[in-house]
């Protein structure tokens, strides 16, 4: 998968559809036909707890190099990002993200529907997304890091059936792609 084609996927959805259900639906058909053997067809949504932030999360695809998920919460949010050791990339699809780096603490960065926010490799950031807002979410580097963020779930809201739900599926698309050969 390349940011290029999935950003210009996000694009094409948001200028043709005027829902966010549209645009999620062309936006997963689109990415089905051109990664059909990349994409999770039968995704499940998880309801998540991270960062002291909550939303809905489908995970589309997942290895150990890269995952793309469509992330969103209809209620809005706002909390810190996280340091991780990947690129993360969030393509608006509905809603607006506001964020503030802490290289400039009063500069708020906001980020409408077409646009992408990028996150660098172990950087933060605060972050707020306003109600009814929905991202496809595209990162690159070691992601199995990233699963001690799934299980912060357990302290926050001690969602253990959510937390493992979304840990085994997390895990189970790895273990797929890894039977693929795709690392």
């Amino acid at each position: 998968m390349h940011y290029v084609k999935i950003e210009k996927i996000v694009k094409n959805s948001v200028d043709k559809f005027k829902t966010q259900e549209e645009r999620i639906a062309n936006i997963e058909k689109e990415l089905q036909e051109k990664y059909p053997k990349f994409i999770n067809k039968k995704a499940p949504i998880h309801f998540i707890s991270a960062g002291g932030t909550f939303g809905a999360v489908k995970i589309l695809y997942a290895s150990l190099t890269e995952y793309l998920i469509i992330y969103g919460t209809m209620f809005g949010n706002s909390g810190p990002s996280g340091r991780f050791p990947f690129k993360v990339r969030d393509f608006v699809v509905s809603g607006k993200i506001a964020t503030n780096l802490p290289s400039n603490p009063f500069k708020v960065n906001e980020f409408n529907p077409g646009q992408v926010t990028i996150l660098p490799p172990l950087k933060d950031n605060f972050y707020k997304m306003e109600n009814n807002t929905w991202v496809v979410e595209y990162s690159i580097g070691l992601i199995p890091a990233s699963i001690f963020s799934i299980f912060a779930n357990l302290v926050t809201t001690f969602d253990f059936l959510g937390t493992i739900s979304l840990a085994i599926d997390f895990t189970k698309n790895i273990f797929k792609n890894i039977l693929k050969f795709r690392f």
